[in-house]
């Protein structure tokens, strides 16, 4: 709760030492170096756990988890198999196998898999995840006219109680905003991202314009950028990846000043962040000034 994780590993291990397979301390342990960024060691304790006790669901997804965090996204799909043998009936577990393919490259099995899944449980969420598995393969087209027809049965409430309503379409817009994107069509993406907007909470505004920022520099549309994102920072103070992108917009413009300004903003209200730092000694190599970024 001090927020010191690595003198809470050390008694963590020695009480470890005394009681290695207590499934309680192993976890909280394994969460705090998965916290810490130590997925490897997180890994290695989370399988213990799952080894322990594979048919508790729990430890399971975490151990899939951190796989696919130590990109072993084979070895996810391997054990996810495994489970959809003992359970041919959890769609569930199918859609996480179909996930974990895509991402070890078997794009083709992965879609194949979730249309089966969808076939039999015709749901907005397993939808939604044959439309992510199309974008992480490129296929934009394809996720794109998925997700057209999920607006229509959206509207028609046919996806989904009317109570769920708005946060599908938030999500069904912004997912049309993404692809849209990647495929450079910008004022197609600012369009989707701002119906996206009309759907979220007024505390989620924010992350919708941060994106019709990205977009906006995408077209060198620098001032709207500039406006959108000083929206952004004023109504959250703290939102540090819309004061990066703002700096980078300044930056694009060989605005050094403002751009330098805003680096500054964020050491100063960030002292511990060393990131902002690194940030600044980037611009400074970038410019050139190569002796400057070294300090």
């Amino acid at each position: 709760q001090l927020n010191k994780p690595e003198e809470a590993l050390k008694v963590l291990n020695k009480f470890l030492e005394a009681d290695p397979d207590n499934p309680y301390v192993l976890q909280v342990t394994a969460d705090m170096y998965e916290k810490s960024g130590d997925f490897a060691k997180a890994l290695d304790l989370e399988r213990k756990i799952y080894e322990a006790d594979p048919s508790n669901p729990v430890p399971f997804r975490r151990y899939i988890q951190l796989l696919e965090k130590n990109r072993q996204f084979a070895e996810a799909a391997k054990v996810l198999q495994a489970q959809v043998d003992r359970e041919p009936d959890r769609a569930d577990w199918k859609a996480m196998l179909a996930k974990s393919l895509q991402k070890a490259g078997d794009q083709e099995r992965a879609e194949s898999i979730m249309r089966e899944v969808i076939a039999k449980e015709p749901s907005f969420d397993y939808q939604l995840a044959l439309v992510q598995i199309l974008e992480e393969g490129e296929k934009l087209d394809e996720a794109r006219k998925n997700l057209d027809q999920m607006l229509e049965k959206v509207n028609a409430g046919e996806l989904g109680e009317e109570s769920e309503r708005k946060g599908s379409l938030a999500l069904l817009y912004s997912h049309l905003g993404f692809c849209a994107q990647q495929a450079k069509d910008y004022d197609r993406a600012i369009d989707s991202y701002r119906k996206a907007r009309m759907y979220v909470e007024p505390s989620d505004t924010g992350r919708i314009d941060f994106y019709v920022a990205l977009n906006q520099r995408s077209q060198k549309k620098y001032p709207e950028a500039i406006d959108t994102l000083n929206a952004i920072t004023k109504q959250n103070p703290n939102d540090t990846d819309a004061w990066e992108l703002l700096s980078q917009i300044y930056e694009d413009q060989k605005d050094l000043e403002n751009s330098d300004r805003v680096i500054t903003h964020l050491i100063e209200t960030h002292p511990e962040d060393v990131s902002f730092q690194l940030l600044r000694a980037e611009r400074l190599q970038q410019r050139q000034k190569h002796e400057d970024s070294l300090t």
